[in-house]
């Protein structure tokens, strides 16, 4: 921690974590030992290559800091940095960001689903309709955020979500912006639709459906293809509680 945090009274601790484990917990390397309120970790030899976490907290006899500030710095003399990802992008986010199964699967079902909801329309029934549509990783996606947080081997939480959420741009799914979608979404009724459609990634996403429906028989899928329409998504979703 830089002068920048003395002059301001701080008195602040600085810990070093790692390497990153599988598991994606970060073991405790070391702390400043009392260096006291300019904290400083001098000539530490990382011996093991992998992803590290530094830490800067309140001193243990230190008054609760409200507005004041700090500068960490950090530097090192060997090879301290790399583009490539600590893991290996997982199965689920290779697919999701990289298959053309998926790209052909998100054009598929809002094709299909633009098809059976003009056929819907044209026919009259009913005169006023509505359609419900999920937004992450069914028409905006957010697959961005999980490669992130699993580049550090952490998972979701709502702080950082709520950053995403804030100050960055999701991309629509491929075939949410297409023409004929555009098309419908510019017609306008005064009167509360009846909803005739339902799409989204996540089985509680559809009426009265949960993760047990995959007990049932075929019959109990009727909807999907016609007014229910889903897309995968192998990153997360209501499934990733299933046992059997």
């Amino acid at each position: 921690m830089t002068q920048a945090g003395s002059k301001q009274g701080l008195d602040t601790l600085l810990k070093v974590y790692g390497p990153r484990l599988s598991d994606g917990s970060y073991p405790k390397t070391l702390d400043d030992a009392g260096f006291g309120k300019l904290s400083k970790i001098k000539g530490l030899a990382i011996s093991i290559p992998g992803f590290y976490l530094v830490e800067v907290t309140n001193g243990p006899s230190a008054a609760p800091a409200v507005s004041a500030k700090a500068r960490l710095k950090l530097s090192c003399t060997g090879t301290c940095d790399s583009e490539l990802p600590i893991a290996p992008l997982g199965l689920d986010l290779r697919y999701f960001q990289r298959a053309a199964e998926r790209k052909a699967a998100s054009l598929q079902t809002y094709a299909t689903a633009t098809q059976k909801l003009e056929a819907k329309v044209a026919a009259g029934v009913p005169s006023s309709w509505g359609v419900v549509l999920d937004i992450d990783e069914t028409t905006l996606d957010n697959s961005a955020y999980q490669k992130r947080r699993a580049d550090l081997g952490l998972g979701f939480s709502p702080a950082t979500w709520n950053r995403l959420c804030l100050r960055q741009h999701p991309v629509p799914h491929r075939g949410v912006r297409e023409e004929h979608a555009v098309r419908l979404d510019r017609r306008r009724h005064r009167t509360e639709p009846a909803v005739v459609m339902f799409v989204g990634d996540n089985i509680q996403d559809f009426p009265l459906l949960t993760q047990e429906v995959r007990r049932e028989p075929d019959a109990a899928f009727a909807k999907f293809g016609d007014s229910f329409f889903v897309l995968p998504n192998p990153m997360y979703g209501s499934w990733e509680k299933n046992l059997d």
